[in-house]
């Protein structure tokens, strides 16, 4: 499958042929939710601590981040699909099954077993994937890849669904789209947290159950820093230690403080962004050989 004005990598040294480096996407979700959100991630890329960027196309800040992103080419763009949060793009007699009574989607807790109970239609959440991406497309930014809200594309019936999407209109990446044991211990860790365990317990199935699908372009493993609550700098450090080898896409949210804004939803966020942007983590990449990229730096012409 060949994707249309993403060169092919070139390979510097013998080294890089037969050594894999470890590269890392730094990935920031939710890009447009609010001015909050814009803030932290716009504070992220310019102290070149976040290189790609997801961005939700329903929700009230996107022409802020589009409109920011035009300035930095550099960042990779991606889909942030997203049904469960917000009010949808295409009328809302046209996914009746997914929003609830004031005509905003159901939060994601009510969302899944609503999907498990089959209480919703496919042809619904494609009509409202077609209009976000569609809105996005507009911009004339190039989209490297696609991912979701609370991760919702990696439930089973979702999962497939967004699969024959991205084929269809040559999207070159989906987030989890090769699962990795790594997501899971990190090569460390004893115990994963309660949301990571699920996450990758949907998309191990979601594999299983789809394993003749065309795949696309492949990251190593992936990870959501805000998962761990009580991550520090010295715990951040030690993840990246063991990041595997080739290319791996941690997820971050992030967000300034703001005194109007909800403290309990911000601060997680902000504590997140203090630690990207800290000298002793950028020190700990350079010293270590960890490469920043993106999805538009590592996209192959041939998957």
């Amino acid at each position: 499958m060949k994707f249309d004005n993403y060169p092919t990598p070139l390979y510097n040294s013998v080294n890089e042929i037969f050594f894999m480096k470890k590269q890392l996407i730094i990935n920031a979700d939710d890009f447009g939710m609010s001015r909050e959100i814009n803030e932290g991630i716009k504070i992220g890329i310019k102290k070149g601590a976040v290189t790609s960027v997801s961005i939700m196309s329903n929700m009230p800040f996107f022409d802020d981040a589009v409109k920011f992103l035009k300035n930095y080419p550099s960042i990779s763009l991606g889909l942030h699909f997203n049904i469960t949060e917000g009010a949808p793009l295409v009328n809302p007699n046209r996914v009746r099954n997914l929003i609830r009574e004031d005509d905003r989607f159901f939060f994601w807790m009510t969302m899944i077993p609503r999907l498990t109970t089959r209480n919703i239609k496919l042809n619904e959440i494609e009509a409202e994937l077609n209009a976000q991406y569609s809105k996005l497309k507009s911009t004339g930014l190039p989209i490297t890849h696609i991912d979701s809200h609370h991760h919702i594309h990696l439930y089973p019936r979702i999962f497939q669904l967004i699969s024959k999407f991205a084929e269809k209109n040559k999207i070159p990446s989906l987030r989890g789209d090769y699962f990795s044991a790594w997501n899971i211990t990190l090569n460390y860790q004893e115990v994963p947290s309660p949301t990571q365990l699920i996450v990758n317990i949907m998309l191990l199935y979601s594999h299983l159950r789809y394993r003749r699908r065309k795949r696309f372009y492949k990251t190593d493993g992936f990870y959501d820093i805000n998962w761990d609550r009580n991550l520090t700098t010295d715990s951040f450090i030690t993840l990246l230690t063991n990041l595997p080898n080739g290319t791996t896409e941690l997820i971050c949210h992030l967000a300034i403080e703001s005194e109007k804004g909800n403290k309990k939803f911000l601060s997680p966020r902000y504590k997140i962004l203090k630690l990207l942007t800290n000298p002793l983590v950028k020190n700990h990449l350079t010293k270590n050989g960890i490469q920043l990229v993106n999805y538009k730096s590592n996209i192959k012409n041939n998957i």
